[in-house]
């Protein structure tokens, strides 16, 4: 992220990761997409996330805005779910 000035303003940056358009119908869900990201906490972290999947392929990106960890899970399979490997990596790594 040190790059960051050099391709948007910094402005432009944290617009990325703004909350946009709500994605859940709970009142009290802390669900939506940004410009790219889909924008939520998880366990109280702010957190930017994406995923993606394509046939024999599945991955998620997440970077915990706050807490200078970013976990991404890449997968050759289509009965893996890295959003659930991801969310024990974060568990674990969140532990007290």
């Amino acid at each position: 992220m040190r790059e960051k000035k050099i391709i948007l303003k910094k402005e432009n940056w944290e617009k990325l990761w703004q909350p946009y358009i709500k994605t859940s119908d709970k009142a009290d869900a802390k669900e939506y997409y940004g410009f790219g990201w889909f924008v939520e906490e998880y366990k109280g972290h702010p957190l930017v996330q994406h995923g993606g999947a394509n046939i024999g392929f599945r991955s998620v990106f997440m970077h915990f805005v706050n807490d200078g960890l970013s976990i991404i899970i890449l997968t050759n399979t289509d009965e893996a779910n890295p959003r659930i490997i991801a969310n024990k990596l974060a568990d674990y790594y969140f532990r007290k």
